[in-house]
């Protein structure tokens, strides 16, 4: 896998067919404009990599990863995640999800369970997650976990959008956990 900074939405399809005659590529994530990362076979990736700034990318960096996550490399994981999932009983979901990989919405157990599967071999397109949220009226968002990476791209996407980060004290109105577990009584 490789992180692309800075690369015009519009290169993308250059970027894709210059790593593909090296082997199977794609994108990954689709992080904000111009943050996206590629994934695949080895070679393929770095041919992409190497093409990156002359398609008019700032950055192309290979990432230290074992995986070719979020690609159809990854279909034995996702046959694997399929028959761990098999016998789990997936219940519709009370509130909207979106699927990373399109942003279509899931209203089903169903529905949830293949995105799932189908997340280890398709790609994120967070930009994509984050317009159909603001275009539905999403306004706050609130990112659950250590550090503020999604917040960043949020704000990238929707420079509108107000974030609470849980573990930041610093955030107006944010959320802090307790270091250590509140006992139930």
């Amino acid at each position: 896998m490789a992180a692309v900074i800075g690369l015009p939405d519009d290169r993308l399809e250059d970027l894709v067919a210059a790593g593909s005659g090296y082997g199977i590529l794609t994108v990954a994530n689709r992080n904000s404009p111009g943050q996206i990362v590629i994934s695949g076979e080895r070679a393929a990736v770095e041919a992409a990599a190497d093409a990156a700034k002359g398609l008019g990318a700032r950055l192309a960096k290979l990432l230290p990863v074992s995986v070719a996550a979020h690609s159809p490399l990854m279909a034995d994981a996702a046959a694997g995640m399929r028959a761990a999932l098999a016998p789990i009983t997936f219940r519709d979901p009370l509130a909207p999800l979106l699927a990373n990989a399109d942003a279509a919405p899931l209203s089903t157990g169903e529905g949830c369970r293949s995105e799932l599967v189908e997340h280890l071999t398709r790609g994120v397109d967070w930009v994509a997650a984050v317009a159909a949220m603001a275009s539905a009226g999403v306004r706050t968002y609130v990112e659950v976990g250590p550090g503020k990476v999604l917040a960043g791209l949020v704000k990238r996407i929707d420079s509108e959008a107000t974030i609470i980060a849980i573990d930041d004290i610093t955030t107006e109105g944010g959320l802090v956990l307790p270091a250590e577990p509140i006992a139930q009584e």
